[in-house]
This record gives structure tokens, C-alpha cells and sequence, in this order.
């Protein structure tokens, strides 16, 4: 399984979640067992600034579902450069499996 790359858009304090499905080919890939780790960092910095949470909703089907928090976005500043990964372990075999950019939309005030 390669790494993929997504781009995502999100809007500073509120809640943000996607469904990654994996697959290995033409075939889903079993999660049975694996955790994942999904984190969010300020671009050319080593500080995490914010964490996805990650729920196996079909582990056969290899679905995830990741969800960021509305305390967590509300974190993130509109017009910084952020950056995530999706990091897989099963049994101690780390793998990236999803990595990109994030854009984040400030708050409009009234």
C-alpha cells in the first residue's frame, strides 16, 4: 500500500470529519488490530498543534472514519501553512498512509 496524498479544507473551530477507506489493489484492506495516529502540525515545525480522532467503523472493509473536534480546529489560525499525517501500526509496523496540506478558513465575526 502506497502512501496517498489529500489536500483538506476546514473551517477554524468546528468540526471536521472524512471516511478514508484502504485498500490494497482492487481488494479492502483488513484493519482488524491496527491503530492509527492522525496529527496536525504548523508547516517546517516539529510541534503538534492538533490531533484527528480515529474510529474503525469497518475493519474488514478497511473504512476509518477520522473526525478533528471542534477544541481542536479552534487551535489552527486562517492563513498559516499546516500540514497532517496519517500514520498506521500493526504490531509494531509503522506505516504513512495518508499525508497533505491543510488549508484552514477563518471565523467570520459579526
Amino acid at each position: 500500500m502506497l502512501p496517498g496524498f489529500k489536500p483538506l479544507k476546514l473551517y477554524r473551530g468546528d468540526t471536521f470529519s472524512f471516511r478514508l477507506t484502504l485498500n490494497a489493489g482492487n481488494t479492502a484492506y483488513d484493519i482488524t488490530g491496527h491503530t492509527f495516529i492522525c496529527q496536525i502540525k504548523e508547516k517546517g515545525k516539529s510541534t503538534v498543534v492538533a490531533t484527528l480522532n480515529s474510529t474503525i467503523e469497518d475493519a474488514n472493509d478497511g473504512i476509518l472514519l477520522l473526525t478533528l473536534p471542534a477544541s481542536e480546529s479552534s487551535k489552527l489560525v486562517g492563513g498559516r501553512k499546516y500540514v497532517y499525517d496519517i500514520e498506521m501500526n500493526n504490531a509494531g509496523n509503522k506505516q504513512t498512509i495518508v499525508n497533505g496540506p491543510i488549508i484552514v478558513v477563518s471565523d467570520v465575526s459579526s
